[in-house]
């Protein structure tokens, strides 16, 4: 079984569902709203996952390219790796999450 450690991209998220839960509490949001920013805020967190996977795999291209001196190649390579790997974190998330 996979650990459950929040990665820092979840923080601003779980605030954020803290913060509504407190407000649904108190009766100030209704229960329909409060599912409806949950749900931006999962998929939120999912796309921020995605982009930064690609950001990664991209950068570490990109220095590689450098080092060896073969722009653009390995740039490609890790932005197209970058993206199967955050694709993959995305469904592993949902499946795990049950969204």
């Amino acid at each position: 079984m996979q650990s459950l450690t929040p990665s820092l991209l979840d923080a601003p998220c779980r605030l954020f569902v803290v913060s509504l839960q407190a407000y649904m509490k108190e009766g100030l949001v209704s229960h329909s709203l409060t599912a409806f920013v949950k749900g931006v805020a999962v998929a939120t967190r999912l796309g921020l996952a995605l982009v930064a996977t690609v950001i990664v795999g991209a950068v570490l291209g990109y220095g590689i390219d450098l080092w060896l001196g073969s722009a653009p190649w390995a740039m490609i390579v890790g932005v197209f790796f970058g993206g199967i790997g955050g694709m993959l974190n995305v469904y592993r998330r949902v499946m795990r999450t049950g969204v």
